[in-house]
């Protein structure tokens, strides 16, 4: 089984909402006040953006917040109905 180095590792949910919008990392650090590297650093997991920051791009793209920034697949939550 080939285990996945780090560096292998993209946030391809980030990646592709803000490909969707037709931005830039340029343009998306424009837009959240912050560097171009900092863009990038969130999209290779390098680092991952303040809650607020979290929470405005989730407001941006129209997705959870789990669904940009969890390294694991997102499982929908299903409640129990008595």
């Amino acid at each position: 089984m080939r285990s996945e180095k780090v560096t292998d590792k993209k946030n391809k949910e980030l990646i592709a909402a803000r490909k969707a919008k037709g931005w830039t990392q340029e343009d998306m650090a424009l837009r959240l006040k912050c560097t171009k590297s900092t863009i990038s650093n969130w999209e290779n997991f390098v680092s991952q953006p303040p809650l607020d920051v979290a929470l405005e791009l989730a407001d941006l793209f129209g997705v959870d917040v789990c669904t940009l920034f969890s390294r694991h697949k997102v499982q929908e939550s299903h409640t129990l109905t008595a």
